[in-house]
This record gives structure tokens, C-alpha cells and sequence, in this order.
């Protein structure tokens, strides 16, 4: 994921609703490109856990910072 994508979709849902008032992170899935063929728990090494714990982690991370000031903005 692009780092910068979540503040430019809060940015434009902003601008195309007027301000912010909730946020649903609902996070889980595959980093865009990636396929994720099924396999047993063990055979996966430790940086293909790393990729998928970071794209999971940081894409919810990135959009809870860039929604947190238009929410305030809106006395949230």
C-alpha cells in the first residue's frame, strides 16, 4: 500500500462529503499484488509473515492518523 494513499482518500471524502465523522477499519486481507496461495501454518518464512503483519497493521495505523484531525475538526 502506498503510505500516502489513506490521507489522500480521508482528504477527498472530506472534500466530497464536507468533514468526517466515523472511521471503520476493517483490516485483513493481502497486500495488493500478492497472491497467497493456501499452505500449512509453518511453511511461510518469517518475512512473509512480516509483509502481511505490516500491510495489516499499518494500513489500519495510516488511516486512524489522517482521520483523527478532520474528526476533531468536527468536535469528535
Amino acid at each position: 500500500m502506498d503510505p500516502e494513499a489513506p490521507g489522500q482518500v480521508v482528504e477527498r471524502a472530506v472534500a466530497e462529503f464536507g468533514g468526517l465523522d466515523i472511521l471503520v477499519n476493517n483490516a485483513g486481507g493481502r497486500p495488493s499484488g500478492v497472491a497467497l496461495p493456501r499452505f500449512p501454518f509453518l511453511a511461510p518464512a518469517d518475512e512473509d509473515w512480516r509483509v502481511k503483519f505490516e500491510f495489516n497493521l499499518f494500513s489500519v495505523v495510516r488511516f486512524v492518523r489522517a482521520a483523527i484531525p478532520p474528526m476533531l475538526a468536527r468536535g469528535g
